[in-house]
């Protein structure tokens, strides 16, 4: 990790594969995502198995109004400006306006999104975020990235970690 850390401090993305696989005798293989994320301090494209290519086409922003989200946003405007279509999906009970300011400010980058809410539900965050994905036919989530403490998401679980064991399109997270 160490190494990974020095050689990104000049990289705009790192892209790193979800899964090692047992038996590659390849250092870059052992890295795990979630632990790069925190500590490299640049955003991180998780690539599920069996990805080749990232179209980036249809993009689908999990946003939260935190720190992780914004900084997220923010690292993403490049692929954004590329895509075809953006949903900007919010999951929560109440209305708080993010999701329109944030249409509003991707409008000033030149970026058309479709704001959507969703209301929690007894299907997890994560759930409903990749069944979105999944329905519209998503090349690319794009989302913040562990924005409760370790303690509290290794007992109660995180849509962090439920995205980079579950997703089966690219993921685009910072923390």
């Amino acid at each position: 990790m160490t190494f990974l850390t020095q050689q990104a401090r000049t990289a705009d993305l790192v892209a790193l594969s979800r899964y090692h696989d047992e038996g590659i005798e390849d250092w870059c293989a052992y890295i795990e995502p979630g632990e790069a994320i925190l500590q490299i301090g640049r955003p991180v494209l998780i690539v599920p198995p069996g990805i080749e290519a990232l179209a980036v086409r249809r993009i689908v922003v999990a946003w939260k109004d935190t720190r992780e989200s914004r900084r997220t946003l923010t690292d993403a405007i490049s692929f954004l400006k590329e895509a075809d279509e953006v949903l900007l999906v919010e999951v929560a009970d109440e209305d708080d306006g993010s999701v329109r300011d944030v249409a509003q400010y991707l409008g000033r980058h030149g970026i058309s999104c479709t704001p959507l809410r969703r209301s929690l539900s007894a299907t997890s965050i994560a759930a409903q975020l990749l069944g979105i994905a999944r329905v519209e036919g998503v090349d690319l989530v794009i989302a913040g990235a562990y924005g409760h403490s370790r303690m509290r998401e290794m007992i109660f679980g995180s849509v962090t970690r439920s995205l980079l064991e579950q997703t089966p399109v690219c993921c685009l997270m910072s923390h």
